[in-house]
């Protein structure tokens, strides 16, 4: 069998492919490879776009609710005669501010989302992919997975655990023939942030009224003027996720390299730079509190950065 015609032949069942975001790229790209695809949003009318190709089919599918997994699959199988080649977890919502001041809502409500509904489709889709001994189920991550920063512990909290269930699972699935991948994007142009609802409170009513400012811009942060554009991230990763045999983990975007690297600097030089970088240490100034971390120098911070650019360079190349 030719790798064209087990591209034509292959099954994909996405979640989140809103107008916009990576999920609606990847959907287009994984088309372009002769997959069928069945593209998954909670408002159909959100993925009109994706239903003009002939290649796609847009269900409706909400991932915080059992019934809507179980219906979207039931859909999807009853329409490929009992098969989904591959499932691509993508759906996701943002998260931003203080951690120990989230609303237990909001953080359930991106728990529920960002994990539970990767859980959801999993539990939904595993089981016939493992009766027919092949398939491969791809987990869209984080750098915040590798590593986080000050005021996206809800958040990146959520992605450290998707990258945790995706380890157990490759080893849980390997037996029956099923591939296991996390794809973990670095800064990429999407909507995301568009669909971000959350307010830090009044300053009456939050002890970071000083570091507003920086909580504000880390919240649209991934979305700098050089951030990798959405269809050039599918380009890249669908040939990687089509493989036969696709790599575990799979880190493209502008800036990923740098932080996948960052996961083994020593926590007190991370946090020296964290914490300059997004607001803490100034904020600690602001309030006259002595910092927690030892002092470094500057020197050592330099060549520590210029280290894991050089190793976030070697690391792409392979």
């Amino acid at each position: 069998m030719t790798a064209t015609t087990a591209n034509i032949e292959r099954v994909v069942l996405i979640s989140g492919c809103s107008a916009g975001g990576i999920g609606h790229h990847l959907a287009l790209e994984l088309a372009a490879h002769g997959c069928r695809v069945f593209a998954g949003v909670r408002t159909l009318s959100k993925a009109q776009a994706l239903a003009d190709n002939p290649r796609i089919d847009v269900v409706e599918l909400d991932i915080t609710s059992d019934a809507s997994v179980d219906t979207a699959v039931a859909n999807v199988l009853a329409a490929t005669g009992g098969r989904i080649d591959m499932l691509v977890n993508n759906a996701g919502i943002h998260s931003a501010g203080p951690s120990v001041e989230a609303p237990l809502a909001q953080v359930q409500r991106v728990w529920d989302t960002n994990f539970m509904g990767v859980v959801r489709l999993c539990r939904a889709v595993a089981p016939y992919m493992m009766d027919s001994r092949q398939g491969t189920v791809v987990n869209v991550g984080s750098t915040g997975g590798y590593v986080t920063t000050p005021w996206m512990g809800i958040y990146t909290s959520t992605k450290a655990a998707v990258h945790a269930y995706s380890d157990a699972l490759r080893m849980e699935l390997a037996p029956f023939g099923v591939s296991v991948v996390v794809v973990v994007p670095g800064c990429i142009q999407s909507n995301i942030v568009n669909n971000y609802s959350d307010t830090l409170p009044d300053d009456d009513n939050t002890r970071y009224a000083m570091a507003r400012q920086a909580i504000e811009e880390k919240t649209v942060l991934s979305q700098t003027p050089g951030a990798t554009p959405t269809s050039k991230f599918a380009q890249v990763i669908v040939p990687k996720i089509l493989r036969s045999s696709p790599r575990a983990y799979i880190t493209y975007g502008h800036h990923s390299s740098m932080i996948w690297c960052m996961y083994y600097v020593p926590p007190a030089i991370r946090d020296y730079f964290f914490s300059r970088w997004f607001g803490t240490h100034q904020l600690a100034k602001d309030l006259r509190t002595p910092p927690l971390s030892a002092p470094i120098a500057y020197s050592i911070s330099v060549c520590v950065a210029l280290v894991a650019v050089m190793l976030g360079a070697f690391y792409a190349l392979f």
